[in-house]
């Protein structure tokens, strides 16, 4: 979907930032479709699944600039679908070839997002969409996007929130998820792990999260144990916080 800027009769037209999304006509043998440019639909998500959880995600693949996850607007309870804006649409095409992908546990669904909020035929079925037509999305209907104040509601708080995430600087370059998970497993349960990775260059960033297990107090315990030497090389371990407070 294209925004423009306003401009007054005496001057020449405003063009289209290039961090905003486009709409671009493609046809196939099926008909005429719109796409949303450097936009993505991600649906089968968790209840668990927040803005800051994508934006985690998918930031090791290309720069974000924004994540809406969809709620009922009466309600508030998160309806198992968002949208992710990059600035690049070379990032797109870089997600949907190192697909699948698992978000909290789940292999959620990612397509191109189709133009006016209406997402692609999903592989979770009906439970997402519009009532009788299964795999179609409109964002208008009694649906509105998360935003950092609509985080947890109906669905809880995040981790962030509960204070059972951590930010992991300074992590080894051969270090993987598992890796991650298994060696902060002994401040408690491990829920998730994550290393960001530089996907053009497909190596680590050199830094992750730990999401521990609600009332083990592993966080804390990561954090109090501080200074920490991670194969022989010192990590900073710190709370992770919302999009809203992030560092």
């Amino acid at each position: 979907m294209s925004y423009y800027g306003h401009a007054s009769a005496a001057s020449e037209p405003a063009t289209t930032p290039s961090f905003h999304t486009t709409t671009t006509t493609t046809t196939t043998t099926a008909g005429t479709t719109q796409i949303d440019a450097a936009k993505i639909f991600v649906g089968g998500l968790s209840w668990q699944t927040t803005e800051e959880t994508l934006r985690y995600h998918f930031e090791q693949y290309g720069e974000v600039v924004s994540v809406e996850v969809m709620r009922d607007r009466n309600t508030g309870d998160p309806r198992g679908f968002a949208f992710v804006v990059f600035k690049s649409d070379e990032t797109v095409d870089l997600i949907l070839k190192n697909k699948p992908h698992e978000i909290n546990h789940k292999v959620v669904d990612v397509k191109r997002a189709q133009a006016r909020g209406i997402a692609p035929p999903s592989i979770h079925g009906a439970e997402e969409g519009v009532p009788g037509q299964p795999g179609v999305v409109k964002q208008e209907d009694g649906i509105v996007g998360g935003g950092a104040a609509a985080v947890g509601a109906g669905g809880g708080p995040s981790p962030e929130e509960l204070k059972n995430k951590v930010f992991v600087g300074g992590l080894p370059l051969h270090v993987d998820k598992e890796g991650l998970k298994e060696f902060f497993s002994c401040f408690g349960p491990v829920t998730d792990a994550i290393v960001m990775m530089d996907m053009v260059q497909q190596r680590s960033r050199g830094f992750g999260f730990i999401t521990f297990e609600n009332g083990s107090g592993g966080a804390q315990k990561a954090i109090e144990s501080q200074p920490i030497n991670m194969f022989g090389k010192m990590v900073e371990v710190k709370l992770a916080t919302p999009k809203g407070g992030r560092e």
